[in-house]
């Protein structure tokens, strides 16, 4: 298996013959082709920013979001964004 890191949480890995997948780093289950948006296929964590511990805002519609690995459950990203607006995602080239 070939296996390249991409962050601190995630790696691109591939079976020989198949296509790079983006994974886990800590428990290596595969989430998603790199072609795909791995976001949507991890647990999703999404909270009022203004009701996350020792974080102090006013706006309403500010969101933390939270990623987590469907497997083993580790944090794999998390993001802030306007309510209601798509994943930010990273570009990723193996």
């Amino acid at each position: 298996m070939n296996t390249k890191r991409l962050s601190a949480s995630l790696v691109a890995t591939q079976e020989k013959g198949q296509d790079w997948m983006t994974a886990c780093a800590a428990c290596k289950t595969a989430i998603a082709p790199v072609s795909q948006s791995w976001k949507e296929k991890a647990r999703l964590d999404e909270a009022p920013l203004n009701q996350v511990d020792g974080i102090y805002t006013t706006a309403d519609d500010v969101v933390v979001r939270r990623f987590f690995c469907p497997s083993c459950g580790t944090l794999l990203d998390a993001e802030t964004a306007t309510q209601g607006d798509p994943f930010l995602e990273d570009r990723i080239k193996v």
